[in-house]
């Protein structure tokens, strides 16, 4: 093997130690493997870092929707409270935005 070739192996292997290290050490991803969802999703939100636990999103999220129900838009009764899994965001335009942040738009 060239000794440029060698370099690269050794480059990606380290780089991947390293985040592989950061993983473990973030308090997220400790609390996950510890088996307590809300300290994880407490922490990771502490840190500003995502989880794409379901679990986890769905206590999350659980508190959001039931503190604002969905309620119909006056001048637009179309405009349904989801649009194929999506949840409403606005009336005018009449938008939606699924859990992968994805907004889709109808006027």
């Amino acid at each position: 093997m060239s000794r440029t070739r060698e370099f690269g192996v050794v480059s990606v292997a380290v780089l991947f130690g390293v985040l592989g290290l950061a993983l473990l050490l973030s308090p997220g991803f400790s609390a996950l493997l510890k088996g307590d969802a809300p300290a994880a999703v407490a922490a990771a939100d502490e840190a500003g870092e995502c989880l794409t636990s379901d679990a986890a999103a769905a206590e999350a999220s659980g508190a959001a929707s039931a503190a604002k129900p969905c309620r119909p838009c006056k001048d637009r009764p179309w405009c349904e409270c989801t649009y194929q899994g999506a949840h409403r965001i606005s009336c005018d335009p009449c938008c939606y935005q699924d859990y992968a942040g994805q907004i889709t738009c109808f006027d």
